[in-house]
């Protein structure tokens, strides 16, 4: 067996250093050689009798197993809104045998409302976004409820492991509109009363009229007075 560059190495076999990694009459065989995740290999076959070694078979070409990637980071939610959150979350920090193709998201309930560390065998987890962004926004969430995200890496070789859970709470919702519009109403008000004022004319008082004096009552003579002139002292 020898190393190999890829699958369609033209390196001549003389060129290249084989190794034996069996002898034995079985026509096949595995192998005890160390392999590093997916590295190229070349091996041949050689026939040996009495008479002594034949010549080697045409070198065939095979790549060892990629293995999975390692857990990406735990992600970290942002809470936009009651009923939206940004995701991030960083690259795997081991078995990166190969590139990251893509990254899954995954979210769910818990089932009871025990505050400690949830378990994930007890929620039942559903995908919410599967590509190759360290970063995702979900707006399908429910205000004052509590969530579990887990995200893992795939690579060739498959999905590797989750990232360790990350609960988070989301915010009551805000009526926003219910009081803008009960400040508009207010607002409208104030302004039909200030109209309405303005509108209407300032009544004044009537003027009091002044009273003329009224002459004094000429007093009026008895019968025995008109009878009776007045005498007048005789000189």
């Amino acid at each position: 067996m020898a190393a190999a560059n890829g699958p369609d190495s033209s390196a001549s076999s003389s060129s290249q250093i084989f190794w034996v990694i069996y002898r034995g009459s079985e026509p096949r065989c595995a192998t005890t050689e160390v392999l590093h995740t997916g590295k190229w290999y070349k091996f041949r076959v050689q026939g040996i009798n009495s008479s002594g070694d034949g010549p080697f078979s045409e070198p065939a070409t095979f790549r060892a197993a990629v293995l999975p990637p390692g857990p990406p980071g735990k992600p970290k939610a942002s809470v936009l809104t009651h009923d939206s959150a940004k995701f991030e979350w960083s690259m795997p920090t081991s078995g990166m045998h190969d590139k990251i193709l893509r990254f899954k998201l995954e979210m769910g309930k818990p089932i009871d409302d025990f505050e400690g560390e949830p378990d994930a065998a007890e929620i039942k987890w559903e995908s919410v976004y599967e590509g190759p962004a360290l970063e995702r926004t979900i707006s399908t969430l429910h205000a004052r409820s509590r969530y579990c995200v887990r995200v893992l890496a795939i690579n060739s070789g498959g999905e590797g492991q989750f990232s360790p859970i990350h609960q988070f709470w989301t915010p009551p919702q805000v009526h926003r509109d219910r009081s803008r519009s009960r400040s508009r109403s207010r607002s409208r008000s104030v302004k039909r009363k200030s109209r309405k004022q303005q509108q209407t004319p300032v009544s004044t008082p009537p003027a009091t009229p002044v009273s003329k004096p009224q002459p004094a009552p000429t007093p009026q003579k008895t019968p025995q007075q008109a009878s009776n002139p007045p005498q007048h002292p005789s000189p």
